[in-house]
C-alpha cells in the first residue's frame, strides 16, 4: 500500500461520505499517534504483549460503553451517562478504564482496534 493509494482512498471517501469522513478518519489518526507518542504502547510493544487479544477487547469495552451512551441519548436526550466500571471483557487495570464523551470514546475504541489490525497484520494473521 504507497500513501498515494491512501490518498485515492480519502478523496474517494469524502466523496462518499463528506468531510465528516475525514474528520472521523483524522481524529482516529491522530488518538493511535497518541497512544504510541504520547502514552508509549508502540507496535513492538503490542507485537509483544498484546498477543491475546487485548487490544479487541479494549476496544470492543468502549464501543460497548458508547453504545450504552447512545441508548440513553435515543431514548432521554441526554448525554449525560458515564460507566462507572469497564465493561467484565476490560483486559487492563480498571484504574486504565477513562470513560469520557461519546465521540473520545468512539475514539479510543477504533484506535486501539486499529492497534489490534495493525498487530495482526505485522504478524500475518488472518
Amino acid at each position: 500500500m504507497s500513501l498515494e493509494s491512501i490518498q485515492t482512498k480519502l478523496q474517494r471517501l469524502e466523496v462518499l461520505g463528506g468531510p465528516a469522513e475525514l474528520e472521523a478518519f483524522e481524529l482516529l489518526l491522530a488518538e493511535r499517534i497518541r497512544q504510541v507518542d504520547g502514552e508509549g504502547w508502540t507496535p513492538a510493544h503490542d507485537d509483544r504483549e498484546r498477543r491475546e487479544g487485548q487490544l479487541a477487547a479494549a476496544g470492543a469495552s468502549y464501543a460497548l460503553a458508547v453504545a450504552q451512551k447512545a441508548v440513553v441519548h435515543a431514548r432521554t436526550g441526554s448525554l449525560d451517562v458515564k460507566p462507572s466500571a469497564p465493561h467484565a471483557r476490560w483486559p487492563f487495570s480498571p484504574l486504565a478504564w477513562k470513560p469520557a464523551g461519546m465521540r473520545r470514546m468512539t475514539v479510543k475504541g477504533a484506535a486501539l482496534i486499529l492497534a489490534e489490525l495493525a498487530r495482526q497484520v505485522r504478524g500475518g494473521l488472518d
